[in-house]
């Protein structure tokens, strides 16, 4: 699997133009398959600041979330 931060073309996958602006969406990628965007929206620099300083978490911790996220999104574009 291989993340990459979305691009311009990558905006069908985004919920939130603000989301591409602030470089805050990662897409996870097999070969040429999107399997999973990890998307998150800021108004502001400072809101994000704030909002992340008590989410740091151990790689193996940031996997299993990313991999669970990316599970809940794939089932909601499906529905």
């Amino acid at each position: 699997m291989d993340f990459y931060r979305a691009r311009e073309n990558d905006f069908k996958y985004i919920k939130y133009k603000k989301s591409l602006i602030h470089n805050t969406t990662l897409i996870a990628c097999e070969e040429d398959n999107v399997i999973g965007v990890l998307e998150y929206e800021i108004n502001t620099i400072e809101e994000a600041d704030k909002d992340l300083a008590n989410r740091i978490v151990t790689p193996e911790e940031y996997e299993r979330l990313w991999i669970n996220k990316c599970q809940t999104y794939l089932k909601s574009m499906s529905s």
